[in-house]
């Protein structure tokens, strides 16, 4: 897979072209199946593990997409989830199990 195109791809279809161009790597992590770097408009992908790394490349989208709003923390609170969500993206038992926040249980209460 494409993943440089498919971010593309995904920018057009779910975010009408507005994320500014990132550059989409792989890269063997150890804690992580993905990262964002907003100022550095760079997005790491780890393959190695990761199952479902289309919804990773979304996920780390929306950390852009936060970005580009203007919001000054682009982390994993309420708005995050619901982001991810409505761009198509899902809330991973991965995610559950790492963010024990009340702000993933709260996005799925809303759905």
């Amino acid at each position: 897979m494409n993943w440089q195109k498919r971010f593309d791809e995904l920018n057009n279809e779910r975010f009408g072209g507005k994320l500014p161009q990132y550059t989409v790597e792989t890269k063997n992590m150890n804690r992580f199946f993905g990262m964002c770097y907003t100022i550095e408009k760079i997005i790491f992908l780890d393959l190695s593990k990761n199952n479902d790394v289309e919804n990773t490349l979304l996920h780390e989208m929306i950390h852009a997409e936060m970005k580009r709003k203007g919001y000054h923390r682009v982390s994993h609170r309420k708005i995050f989830w619901k982001l991810l969500v409505e761009k198509g993206g899902h809330i991973t038992d991965i995610d559950k199990r790492v963010f024990k926040k009340s702000s993933v249980v709260a996005c799925e209460r809303s759905k």
